[in-house]
This record gives C-alpha cells, sequence and structure tokens, in this order.
C-alpha cells in the first residue's frame, strides 16, 4: 500500500501523542480542544461563578498559583465552560487547566484537568 503525505503526517501525529502520553507528559490534549464548539464569553453568569470559587476552594488552589480563569459558552446548548488556568511555582511541572463544564442549567456536569510539563509551555 502506497502512503500519502497526508497519511504519513496523520500517522506521524498519531505516533508522536502516543508516545508523549506513555512518558507521562501533558499529551495531546489542550484547552482549544476541550472547549471545541465554545465561544470565549469572558464572563460567565453568577450560578457559574460561585461554583468556580467553591472548585478553587474545594482543589485548595493558592490565589498566587492562579494565573487566568477564562470561560466559554455553546450558544447552541447553553452550556458553559470554565478554564482556571494554574501554575505551582515551586515545581517546575506545576501548570495544570482545570476544565469545568456546565449545562444549560448552570449545574456542573464534569471536570477535566490538562497538566503540563516544563517543555510543553
Amino acid at each position: 500500500m502506497k502512503m500519502t503525505r497526508a497519511k504519513f503526517s496523520i500517522l506521524a501525529v498519531a505516533l508522536i501523542c502516543v508516545s508523549v502520553a506513555l512518558i507521562g507528559l501533558s499529551g495531546c490534549e489542550t484547552p482549544a480542544d476541550a472547549t471545541d464548539g465554545y465561544q470565549w464569553v469572558g464572563s460567565a453568569n453568577q450560578a457559574v461563578s460561585d461554583d468556580v470559587q467553591t472548585f478553587i476552594r474545594s482543589e485548595q488552589i493558592p490565589q498566587k498559583d492562579m494565573l487566568i480563569t477564562e470561560y466559554y459558552a455553546d450558544s447552541k446548548t447553553g452550556r458553559t465552560a470554565a478554564v482556571i488556568t494554574t501554575e505551582n511555582h515551586s515545581l517546575w511541572w506545576g501548570r495544570k487547566d482545570y476544565i469545568l463544564y456546565y449545562d444549560k442549567n448552570n449545574t456542573r456536569t464534569k471536570v477535566k484537568i490538562i497538566k503540563y510539563n516544563h517543555h510543553s509551555i
């Protein structure tokens, strides 16, 4: 079977992702991938904003480690996603994105954590 350039490129990306995942680094997902279909909105309603603060307290994320919190919305479904980016300055591998997903009733449905290593920033 002859391998086209497109097939080779897809195979190469897949192998890189698998390799990175196997050695325990950041993997291939990014906040942009995790919020695909959402649009940046800048802020959220009070219910989501309050729940994000509750999550931050429950995870005991120090204020000094907080880099940014961004909100995204899916206008078709009414869902919201909050992306909390943190960096633990005492650890070289300490950057994380917490992605909190909310349904149209502002109920948190899922939390995804994306960890980064020193070289993935």
